[in-house]
């Protein structure tokens, strides 16, 4: 460092704007509908009901959310009521579903067996299944069952997605839809165990990724448990997957929801090609399976690899945006950190930390206006972390006539001092300015 007498108007805080490359702000963040995706349930999770439970058996779970105000009968099961939850885990911070088969009187053993059958299964189209309790300590006198899904940000149900007025699903993308539920059907029955539960309540949609999942694994287990047979008579559930893949079809392409299996009797729908409505055929008749499926797919399979490495390419653009945002934001907290520390033992530095500060946030254009370059802040604050020997010239706001001429490299050795003394334990005449903090 180096205090030398320069006169007014040099590249100072007081003069003019200092040149850096024009970078747009755009380059900074990812699209405003990917990152609403990414943290809509944050936004919103504040404006729902909270459900209180004082049982330490569920102190795993931060605050947990309504997402339903009360136990409504299930579509596929009209016999069970249910009621859907959101939380987040607090030891790993994951965003989780949790749905309560409200009043059903099934055993821990039962639950536990299910659990250790379908935990570990993973596939990109399915809501992995973490946890099945049985408790009556959820709802104090009601014997529930909870079960615990990963969370899915940004997801609608197809209801949501599809059935409402001028939102009707292309053939396009229903064939997207097919290749990705028999990818999810194969990945289970390769293993002889049914998927079961293939329902229009049971599917949601998330459109920044084009992905559809299955959200109900394990739940027709519980409620409707498999008669005992060999793995090799199950067949027919298997088979009942790949028809209710077809109902699903139908009901989407007709924009139905209600429409059953009967309705469909072979007819062309309209706005869809022959051999769409050959595909909903085969999967109703239910005389094929998921292997089968697979290779009469071959072509529209290599399509939608084709089609998801695409997204999965720009996905990664629009993450890379933002990729360097978490580094600068801990250097901005550091060098706040630092900027606050009052001590005769910092003064020094601590006033060279203000001035870079204020060369960061406080510069003006020939006009005396603030000037507002996002790309100034940025390209400043990494050749601070990188620790540039660039040199620049830092001005007091009240004193034209001296100058601080530092490097990057400076600064970023006295930050690094001051932070790590304030990071000791018993730092010996530290002090914050505001008491109240202490």
């Amino acid at each position: 460092m180096d205090y030398r007498s320069l006169p007014n108007g040099g590249a100072s805080m007081g003069g003019e704007f200092p040149s850096a490359p024009y970078t747009p702000i755009s380059n900074f963040f990812m699209s405003q509908e990917l990152q609403s995706t990414l943290t809509n349930s944050h936004q919103f999770r504040q404006r729902r009901p909270i459900t209180s439970v004082s049982s330490s058996k569920f102190a795993m779970y931060t605050t947990i959310y309504n997402m339903e105000d009360k136990p409504r009968p299930m579509q596929l099961f009209p016999q069970v009521r249910a009621q859907a939850y959101q939380t987040t885990s607090r030891f790993t911070g994951k965003d989780i579903f949790l749905r309560r088969l409200a009043s059903v009187p099934i055993p821990q053993e039962n639950c536990e067996s299910i659990l250790s059958t379908l935990r570990q299964y993973r596939h990109p189209n399915l809501v992995t299944l973490t946890d099945i309790t049985a408790t009556e300590e959820f709802v104090m006198g009601s014997n529930d069952v909870l079960m615990a899904y990963r969370y899915i940000n940004g997801a609608k149900s197809l209801e949501e997605a599809f059935f409402g007025k001028d939102c009707r699903a292309t053939e396009g993308l229903l064939w997207s839809f097919t290749c990705q539920l028999v990818s999810l059907l194969r990945s289970f029955h390769e293993t002889m165990v049914p998927v079961r539960g293939i329902h229009v309540s049971k599917i949601i949609y998330v459109e920044s990724t084009g992905r559809f999942y299955f959200t109900a694994l394990g739940l027709a287990d519980l409620v409707d448990p498999k008669p005992s047979m060999p793995c090799n008579q199950w067949v027919r559930y298997m088979r009942e997957d790949i028809h209710a893949l077809g109902l699903i079809l139908f009901q989407l392409a007709t924009q139905q929801i209600k429409a059953t299996a009967d309705q469909f009797n072979g007819r062309q729908i309209p706005g869809f090609s022959l051999s769409f409505c050959e595909l909903i055929k085969t999967c109703l008749e239910s005389n094929t399976n998921s292997a089968q499926l697979c290779r009469a797919l071959g072509e529209r399979m290599s399509m939608e690899v084709g089609h998801q490495e695409g997204h999965s390419d720009y996905l990664m653009l629009q993450c890379s945006e933002e990729m360097h945002n978490g580094r600068m934001m801990k250097l901005l907290i550091k060098l706040n950190f630092a900027m606050e520390v009052q001590s005769n033992f910092f003064g020094e530095q601590r006033f060279t930390l203000r001035l870079f500060n204020q060369f960061l946030f406080n510069q003006v254009d020939e006009h005396n206006t603030t000037h507002v370059d996002w790309g100034h802040v940025y390209h400043c604050l990494n050749k601070l972390d990188c620790g540039s020997d660039e040199v620049i010239q830092l001005m007091a706001p009240n004193d034209h006539s001296t100058v601080l001429v530092v490097s990057y490299a400076d600064l970023r050795q006295i930050l690094e001092s001051v932070f790590d003394q304030m990071k000791q334990n018993t730092p010996s005449g530290i002090e914050v300015e505001n008491p109240a903090y202490q």
